[in-house]
């Protein structure tokens, strides 16, 4: 076995010891890929190993954004299997996507190639291109991203099963049901404002400290109202949740980019149930256009989001474009 993929076998063990933390190295999975993908990569000799290995770096990154243990186990456990078949010969259906994806322009190369050496001779041979390239349908026009989006959504790095269950009440079972599962809306979430110009009514996004966090629970009511006091350079405001979970997720003392929505309660401003990122990773909760999806009970629009954006980077360039260039 090779030296790269021994030690990814040593971390992932390690990571199972510590619970699923993603402490297993500095940095956690995703600062590991930096430095690891490359090693392995130049290890790699097939391209079935450079699939395997592909499939481990979607795992590696995808790990961070899975919230419940069962999830990482999940996903443990099937790095771990990637891992074990690293020296094992490629099954019998294995086709390397390099070969299918070259496959499709194949007829056009022999129209190039032609052409030239019978121009002379015969010109209305090469004249109407139009013949040999009609419009396709789109599995034709893309053959591996139509047997890629066909494949189950168990496939999808940070799924889980958990997920996949959630995910299948909406009727998404494959790839490309995740593709074509639209936003019903998207809340504007691009204007920034200063704490002391909001107004009830505004959806904003906000850059502002954490002051303060904490949790109660509401009496008579199988609730929890979690309580936060955010705060920039001109005023602060209150922000609730009925989620107990965020206080495991903020942390008071830290800078946040919050978006939501501003009502009035009791004579003051309050941010009602706002998303929330660290403002050094890349936006995608907050501060934009955020799409809103159709969700189900157990799967957040956070996570949804989150899900759906790995989906589209990854796959949406699979999708034949009818649109000419």
């Amino acid at each position: 076995m090779n030296s790269a993929i021994e030690r990814l076998n040593k971390i992932l063990a390690l990571e199972r010891q510590q619970g699923y933390r993603n402490k297993s190295v500095i940095g956690g999975f995703a600062r590991l890929v930096e430095r690891w993908h490359q090693e392995a990569a130049e290890e790699a000799t097939s391209d079935y190993q450079r699939a395997l290995l592909q499939q481990i770096v979607d795992h590696l990154l995808a790990y961070a954004d899975l919230d419940e243990q069962s999830d990482r186990r999940h996903s443990v456990d099937e790095m771990q299997r990637l891992a074990s078949l690293w020296d094992s010969p490629p099954p019998a259906d294995f086709q390397p996507p390099e070969t299918v994806a070259a496959a499709q322009p194949e007829p056009q190369r022999e129209a190039v190639v032609e052409t030239p050496s019978e121009t002379a001779a015969e010109p209305a041979r090469s004249a109407p291109p139009t013949p040999s390239t009609p419009l396709p349908p789109a599995p034709r026009a893309t053959p591996a991203g139509s047997a890629s989006l066909g494949a189950s959504i168990n496939r999808l790095p940070g799924i889980g099963p958990r997920n996949a269950e959630m995910l299948a009440k909406l009727g998404i079972r494959t790839v490309g049901d995740m593709l074509w599962l639209l936003p019903y809306r998207y809340d504007d979430y691009s204007h920034m404002k200063p704490i002391y110009k909001l107004d009830p009514g505004d959806e904003i996004t906000i850059l502002a400290n954490l002051w303060d966090i904490k949790s109660r629970r509401l009496p008579g009511r199988n609730a929890t109202l979690v309580t936060g006091v955010i705060s920039d350079s001109t005023a602060t405001i209150e922000a609730t949740w009925f989620n107990p979970y965020i206080t495991k997720q903020l942390r008071a003392g830290r800078e946040y980019v919050f978006s939501g929505k501003v009502e009035s309660y009791r004579g003051k401003l309050v941010l009602r149930n706002p998303v929330f990122e660290q403002p050094d990773q890349e936006l995608l909760h907050t501060g934009r256009m955020v799409p809103v999806y159709p969700l189900t009970k157990g799967l957040s629009a956070k996570k949804m989001r989150s899900l759906q954006k790995r989906v589209v980077d990854e796959w949406g360039k699979r999708v034949f474009d009818y649109l000419p260039e």
